[in-house]
């Protein structure tokens, strides 16, 4: 049996302007009306740094990145 491996990556992103945390509110029909973080899947030839750094741009933006805490990493195999 092959083993699918699906990373993510996401990020919690605190503005030194405002002194808030972003939250992004979904509106596609799968996550619609749900608040989360910015994120979503890696590509599969992207490392897990590269890959949120593409869904932050893709989903709010360009932005300068001052400092990063690595929390944690996961790795999620499908078995279906």
């Amino acid at each position: 049996m092959r083993e699918n491996k699906i990373t993510c990556s996401g990020a919690l992103i605190y503005s030194l302007e405002t002194h808030r945390f972003l939250c992004v509110h979904r509106t596609h029909v799968k996550l619609k009306n749900q608040w989360g973080l910015v994120g979503g899947t890696n590509e599969s030839e992207e490392t897990p740094w590269e890959g949120l750094k593409r869904e932050i741009t893709e989903e709010i933006g360009s932005i300068e990145i001052k400092k990063s805490f690595p929390l944690e990493t996961f790795i999620s195999s499908d078995s279906h």
